[in-house]
C-alpha cells in the first residue's frame, strides 16, 4: 500500500488543506468507495456519467480519513482531512509519480498500435524467472490505470512492467512523466486512432514520446521491421536494442517454423544463438517474444531462463484465445482490432488446426476518412487465409465483405450488429470448423463464444 504523510500529499499535489487534524497520515490511495477504506485518502474522479465528489460522504463512512477535491463539496466531519487541488485526476497521477520515485527499480514501459498487452505479459513472465515483477493488470494503460499500477508498488517488488496507451498527442509523454521508465519498448505503428491523429506519422510521433523520455542510462527496445519505429532510434538518448526478422536487428528470429499450437524459431541475440518454442501462433507473436528477449537481456537473464518462460507463455483473455465448444474451435481474438492486428490474425489462422475456416469480422473503428478503403484492403488477407464462410458485422465490415465477393468465391453474409450473428452460426457451423472472431471491442463479439456454449 502507498503510505503518505500530510507533508508528502501536499508536496506531491500542491494541495491546499481546508480542514482536518494535524499530522494526517494515510496508508492507501483509493478512487472507489466500494469496500473498506480504513485509513485511506479518497480521490474523487470525474467521468462522463459520474462525479466522485458525490460519494465523499460514503467514502468517509467506509473509513477514509482524508479526501481530495477540486470543487465545492458537502460538509464533512472535522476529523476528516480535506485537501483542495486543481484537478483530482492530475493529483492522482502526481501521487503515483511520487510513489514510483521511492523505488530505485527498473520500469519497463510498452507501447505500440498493437501487441502491447501480449508483449507486456511476455516481458513480465520472462522477468519473473529472476525477479519479483509488478505489472499493469489486463490493459489498464491510461493515466488512471497507470497511476493505480504504480500506487500498488511494494518494497518487495524488483521490476515494474507497465503498458502505455494513447488516443492523442501528449498522452504518452504524460504517462512517461508519471512512470519514469528506464526501458521503453515500441512494438509497431499502425493506423489505430488514425481518426484522432490524422496520419501514421502523427501516430508515430505520439508513440515516440516514450523514447524521447528514456534517460541516458536507459534503453529503447525497437521493432526494426517497422520503419517508423526504427526511425525513433534517432531521438533516444540512451542505448538502442533492435529486434525483428531483419538481419540488422540485434535480436533476430531465424528459421521460423509454425506448427499446430506452437511456433519454433532460432533466436539470435547479438552473438548468442538458442532455440525457442513458443505456444503462441503468428509472426506477430514471434516479434512480441523477441521484444521480451531483448528486455530480458537488458536485465541480465540468461538464455535458459528466457527459453523456459517463453515455452510456458499463454495468450491473454480475448487475444487469440482458443475455445473448443461442441466440436467447433473458436479463436476468440475479439478484444480489439485494427488493420495490422486483423491481418496478423488471418495470416496465423491455419496454425490453429485443419478444418473449414469461418470468420466473423466486425468493424474496425477510429480509422479516419479512409476507413472504408482500409476494410476493403483486407479482402486479400481473408482470401489468403482460406476463409470459406465470412460473416461481417457493421457497415465498415460490410465493405470488406463486398470486396471479398468481388475477388473470390467466398460465402459472405453481412449483418448490422452482433445480436444477428448467432442465428447464422447455428445454421452454418459444423463439427470440425475453426472460427475466427475479431472486431473492435465496442461490438462485443466475444459474447458469441459464451452464447454458443449455452
Amino acid at each position: 500500500m502507498a503510505e503518505f504523510t500530510e507533508a508528502e500529499i501536499i508536496q506531491a499535489t500542491a494541495a491546499v488543506k481546508l480542514q482536518g487534524p494535524e499530522d494526517v497520515a494515510v496508508d492507501n490511495i483509493r478512487t472507489d468507495t466500494r469496500g473498506e477504506l480504513s485509513g485511506s485518502l479518497f480521490v474523487p474522479l470525474k467521468g462522463e456519467r459520474f462525479n466522485g465528489h458525490d460519494y465523499l460522504q460514503q467514502a468517509v463512512e467506509n473509513g477514509a480519513v482524508a479526501v481530495l477535491c477540486d470543487q465545492d463539496i458537502v460538509e464533512l466531519p472535522k476529523e476528516v482531512a480535506v485537501y483542495r487541488v486543481k484537478q483530482t485526476r492530475r493529483a492522482l497521477e502526481d501521487l503515483a509519480a511520487y510513489h514510483r520515485r521511492r523505488f530505485a527499480l527498473p520500469v519497463i514501459a510498452v507501447t505500440g498500435s498493437s501487441g502491447k498487452t501480449t508483449t507486456k505479459e511476455l516481458i513480465a513472465s520472462v522477468l519473473a524467472q529472476k525477479f519479483r515483477v509488478h505489472k499493469t493488470e489486463k490493459n489498464y494503460n491510461n493515466e488512471i490505470g497507470l497511476a493505480q499500477t504504480l500506487l500498488s508498488l511494494q518494497p518487495e517488488d524488483e521490476v515494474c512492467v507497465v503498458e502505455m496507451g494513447m488516443r492523442a498527442r501528449g498522452e504518452i509523454k504524460r504517462l512517461a512523466e508519471i512512470a519514469a521508465p528506464t526501458v521503453g519498448v515500441v512494438t509497431n505503428v499502425g493506423v489505430a486512432h488514425l481518426e484522432r491523429l490524422g496520419s501514421q506519422d502523427a501516430i508515430a510521433a505520439a508513440k515516440q514520446e516514450l523514447i524521447e523520455f528514456i534517460p541516458e542510462n536507459g534503453t529503447a527496445v525497437l521493432n526494426w521491421n517497422d520503419k517508423r519505429v526504427r526511425n525513433m532510434a534517432s531521438v533516444c538518448r540512451g542505448r538502442v536494442i533492435s529486434y525483428g526478422i531483419e538481419p540488422q536487428a540485434n535480436v533476430q528470429a531465424l528459421d521460423i517454423q509454425y506448427g499446430l499450437g506452437k511456433t519454433k524459431f532460432t533466436c539470435r541475440i547479438f552473438d548468442e544463438v538458442f532455440p525457442v518454442t513458443l505456444p503462441l501462433l503468428g509472426a506477430h507473436n514471434v516479434a512480441n517474444a523477441l521484444a521480451a528477449v531483448a528486455v530480458a537481456r537488458v536485465l541480465g537473464l540468461p538464455a535458459n531462463r528466457i527459453q523456459r518462460a517463453l515455452a510456458e507463455a499463454v495468450s491473454g483473455e480475448l487475444r487469440q484465445e482458443v475455445v473448443d465448444r461442441n466440436g467447433v474451435r473458436f479463436i476468440n481474438d475479439a478484444y480489439n482490432a485494427n488493420p495490422l492486428s486483423m491481418a496478423a490474425s488471418l495470416a496465423s489462422l491455419s496454425q490453429f488446426g485443419e478444418g473449414r475456416y469461418v470468420a466473423v469480422i466486425g468493424d474496425m473503428l477510429e480509422l479516419g476518412p479512409d476507413e472504408v478503403a482500409m476494410h476493403e484492403e483486407l479482402a486479400a488477407a481473408v482470401i489468403s487465409a482460406g476463409i470459406t464462410e465470412l460473416i461481417t458485422v457493421g457497415p465498415l465490415a460490410h465493405a470488406l465483405g463486398d470486396a471479398v465477393k468481388k475477388q473470390a468465391h467466398v460465402n459472405v453474409r453481412s449483418v448490422t450488429n452482433t445480436s444477428e450473428v448467432m442465428p447464422l452460426l447455428k445454421s452454418l457451423l459444423q463439427v470440425g470448423d475453426i472460427v475466427l472472431i475479431k472486431g473492435s471491442h465496442a461490438l462485443r463479439l466475444d459474447t458469441l463464444v459464451t452464447e454458443w456454449n449455452k
